[in-house]
């Protein structure tokens, strides 16, 4: 029965959103900011961001007299991993949502790119090369990519 459980359990997570598949490459511009203020701003929303929480919750698993202990173990494990996928899918989420709402109300846009521009900054081996290209992008007069309204 336990492996009748995870069979299940693997299907469930086969059909489940991946999210290296929805990643969105963006970044956020402001035209003629200061390094200081830019990073000042960025530090506030991401800080903001990070604060951000959903209430606790747990997954009631009830007790199945038909299954061992050990099964009914399992069952409420895998059903206490799921619950906590959701929840921090959804922390990520609401994150995300706050960290892009105040960077637009301190008057920054957001700028989807293809992940290649995104890449090669990643490929830079100094770190300061790519803060210099990341800093290049949220100061630019003419920004590259799709600019969204938040």
């Amino acid at each position: 029965m336990t492996s009748r459980v995870l069979v299940v359990a693997l299907a469930i997570s086969a059909f489940m959103p991946q999210a290296a598949l929805a990643r969105e490459y963006y970044y956020f511009n402001k035209a003629d900011v200061s390094r200081e203020d830019f990073v000042r701003d960025r530090t506030d929303c991401l800080k903001l961001a990070e604060d951000v929480k959903t209430p606790a919750s747990s997954a009631y698993v009830p007790y199945n007299n038909s299954l061992s202990a050990g099964q009914n173990a399992a069952a409420a494990g895998l059903a206490g991993l799921f619950a906590g996928l959701m929840l921090g899918s959804e922390e990520r989420r609401v994150g995300l949502a706050v960290e892009r709402t105040c960077m637009a109300d301190k008057g920054y846009t957001r700028f989807v790119v293809d992940k290649n521009i995104i890449e090669d900054i990643a490929e830079l081996k100094d770190e300061n090369a790519q803060v210099e290209k990341y800093f290049e992008f949220a100061t630019r007069n003419d920004p590259i990519g799709k600019g969204i309204r938040e």
